[in-house]
């Protein structure tokens, strides 16, 4: 189910962003949020290493596909 906002992470979640591009959770954040929030994502490695930092808070995230 598809859904307006950010209430943080939970492994298998599907974050989509601004531009429908999408990461998926690996970890369980607790983030509720009023309005969407500003992330970062890193990546390390050509491996796939992806992590996303919102509201200083880092967790590990995957590639939708």
């Amino acid at each position: 189910m598809r859904k307006k906002g950010y209430d943080g992470c939970e492994p298998d979640r599907v974050l989509v962003f601004a531009d429908n591009t999408g990461v998926r959770c690996k970890d369980i954040v607790r983030q509720p949020h009023q309005e969407l929030p500003t992330g970062y994502l890193f990546a390390r490695n050509n491996l796939g290493d992806l992590k996303l930092c919102v509201d200083g808070e880092l967790f590990d995230v995957s590639r939708t596909n």
